[in-house]
């Protein structure tokens, strides 16, 4: 599948569904399993960055580490920014209260992109990033 065909698929609702060992539930569809690493913010710093395993679905994204796994639905994530092609910097709501977390993964752009799709659809970064995306096969979310 190449970009446009994914990004198309995006808007579609019809992703590509991967095998994974994260239990996902009824109606969503796990579209990529990539490894990563994240920071949390809870208050004034930032906690040592965590390995983990991160599973991108058409409602959620899900992160795994060696002790948990904590889904965040898009509607838990109110603001989110590509810092980078594999940086993401998320901010929203735990059960633990606001907090805000970075994701470094080669699914970042995708984890970006799905978000926009069912939060902020006029996110400055779409446009630039739907054009960059399109015209670059070689990009992350293409893969």
């Amino acid at each position: 599948m190449d970009t446009a065909q994914l990004i198309q698929s995006i808007r579609d609702g019809n992703h590509p569904q991967v095998a994974t060992a994260v239990a996902i539930p009824a109606g969503h569809r796990a579209l990529t399993v990539t490894p990563g690493i994240v920071w949390w913010r809870y208050g004034s710093g930032w906690d040592q960055g965590e390995h983990i395993e991160v599973t991108t679905t058409s409602h959620d994204v899900i992160i795994r580490s060696w002790t948990q796994v904590l889904p965040w639905n898009w509607q838990a994530i109110d603001a989110a920014q590509l810092l980078s092609d594999d940086l993401i910097l998320c901010q929203g709501r735990s059960t633990n209260g606001e907090t805000s977390f970075m994701i470094r993964t080669e699914a970042a752009q995708l984890i970006f992109c799905l978000w926009a799709a069912h939060r902020n659809p006029n996110h400055p970064q779409v446009p630039g990033l739907l054009a960059a995306l399109t015209s670059d096969p070689s990009s992350p979310i293409s893969r």
